[in-house]
């Protein structure tokens, strides 16, 4: 018989349009601590192999813990697999929970095996901090009220009944002989069935079904709880006017930077006296020193730069971060993958400060993903790939530079039929795409274009067709209008 387990997961994210009520909680982007293997109704071989691998048990006095919430298959399945896979006196086997609670923290991964985890529910703190120490936990039980998978719960309703009673869930139906990998972020699904992801993704539109499979079967559970979140949450339908009314951007396209825009971004922030944060956060791990953008600055004749590399909540609210951004009079922010400016920055005490140098006159640099992330929608955000423009979840910028979209690289990697698309679907958008060593400074209204490419705009606004603005070096563009500023001769 097809079973479906149905997984509800409560999520918490920020969309890219403001929240019409309360703020909502910040989701923390790692994802979960250690290993949590989600079984099938059918507790298949290979889901027990992979939690057995993930527990370590190769290595001595590594002990699996067995729990069982009944006789049922299910429980008989388990036990007589890990049996075949581990020695028998590695294999701790309890349906006693005190028991259970004595021996966890000599264990380095637990099994629950059973229909119910009724008895389990009173020390689900316990269970938590375990996986949260970096151990594994395998189920083929209801396991969802324990709080393992970030604010998870079991329902009997239908998919439909779930997603219209709140629309902030997420539902996962995992075939019989299906399994989910859950280790950080990252979601695979390593059964041969497949797991079903439904959620709601925009307001007023029927719910989206993305399918795990063995050809495809990999999902960002950071994303797909952001992705919840933007349900609850109405997008804005009217075009935000593209106006930086203080300050000074600049949008560099990547590859190498035009020629005197070191300089002129030094000048603009000061001077001599100019304070300059660096922050090379969208990087790939690990962020390697020394940062020669650091140099640079200097060699242009900044008067101090500060390099702030932390991702985590706790280090860009610290004393240090917030007091470096409190005096900052300008920002660089450096290429690699967008996503992480939106996991570090969006929605902390930070993000507020950034606008603020933008208020005090300051200025605010970035190339490629540093231009992209300036945008207030984000574009090529998924954290699985750059190939996907609209990515659910991380659609929302750190909007230093309102109504627009950012794309980078633009001529160099053939990205028109890309923006085309996006202002296609998002007609309230302006689309600007920016060559490699090529700039756009804005002030006001008004965007310069310097370097030896182009910045072409896309404006969806009045036709099904965008159209399309190629500006060169020195020219300018009005990004209210939408319009190429012919020079008075």
């Amino acid at each position: 018989m097809f079973i479906r387990l149905l997984i509800v997961l409560i999520c918490s994210s920020v969309s890219w349009a403001s929240p019409q009520s309360k703020q909502l909680p910040r989701i923390d982007p790692k994802g979960i601590g250690g290993t949590l293997i989600l079984a099938g109704s059918e507790t298949t071989e290979r889901a027990v192999t992979a939690f057995v691998k993930a527990s370590g048990q190769l290595e001595e006095n590594k002990n699996i813990l067995f729990f069982s919430g009944g006789d049922s298959q299910t429980t008989q399945q388990a036990r007589r697999i890990l049996k075949g896979l581990v020695p028998e006196d590695r294999l701790c086997q309890t349906c006693d929970t005190k028991e259970l609670l004595h021996q966890l923290d000599k264990a380095q991964a637990l099994w629950i095996a059973g229909e119910t985890t009724e008895a389990l529910l009173p020390h689900d703190d316990a269970l938590q901090n375990f996986l949260r120490s970096g151990k594994a936990i395998g189920t083929s039980a209801n396991i969802h009220a324990l709080g393992l998978l970030p604010d998870a719960h079991l329902s009997a309703l239908t998919n439909e009944e779930l997603l219209e009673r709140d629309s902030h869930l997420v539902v996962y139906e995992l075939d019989a002989d299906a399994a989910l990998l859950v280790r950080g972020r990252l979601i695979r699904n390593i059964g041969p069935g497949k797991v079903r992801i439904r959620r709601n993704t925009r307001k007023g539109q029927p719910p989206s079904t993305l399918t795990l499979s063995p050809e495809n079967p990999i999902a960002d559970l950071t994303a797909l709880r952001r992705t919840a979140r933007d349900a609850t949450l109405q997008p804005p339908t009217k075009p935000s006017k593209s106006i930086v009314r203080r300050g000074t951007l600049i949008l560099i396209g990547g590859g190498g930077m035009p020629g005197g825009i070191l300089e002129r971004f030094i000048q603009l922030a000061g001077g001599k006296d100019s304070r300059i944060i660096v922050l090379p956060t969208a990087a790939p791990d690990p962020i390697r020193k020394p940062y020669r953008i650091e140099t640079a600055f200097l060699k242009a004749g900044a008067g101090k730069v500060t390099v702030l590399p932390g991702r985590t909540l706790a280090k860009v609210e610290s004393p240090r971060y917030i007091s470096a951004l409190e005096e900052a009079t300008g920002l660089w922010f450096g290429g690699g993958r967008q996503w992480r400016f939106v996991d570090a920055y969006l929605g902390t005490k930070a993000h507020p400060l950034m606008q603020n140098v933008l208020k005090r006159g300051g200025v605010i640099m970035g190339s490629s993903a540093g231009a992209s992330i300036q945008a207030e929608y984000l574009v090529r955000g998924n954290p699985l790939s750059n190939l996907d423009m609209m990515a659910l979840g991380y659609e929302r910028g750190l909007n230093f530079l309102p109504g627009v979209a950012v794309d980078q690289h633009f001529s160099q990697r053939n990205r028109f039929n890309d923006l085309k698309a996006l202002t296609k679907a998002k007609p309230q958008l302006l689309g600007i795409g920016i060559d490699e060593s090529t700039a756009l400074i804005v002030r006001k209204a008004i965007g310069e274009v310097a370097g030896r490419g182009k910045v072409f705009f896309y404006d969806n606004r009045a036709s099904n067709e965008p159209k399309q603005s190629a500006v060169s070096n020195r020219e300018r563009f009005n990004l209210v209008t939408r319009k190429i500023i012919k020079e008075v001769k």
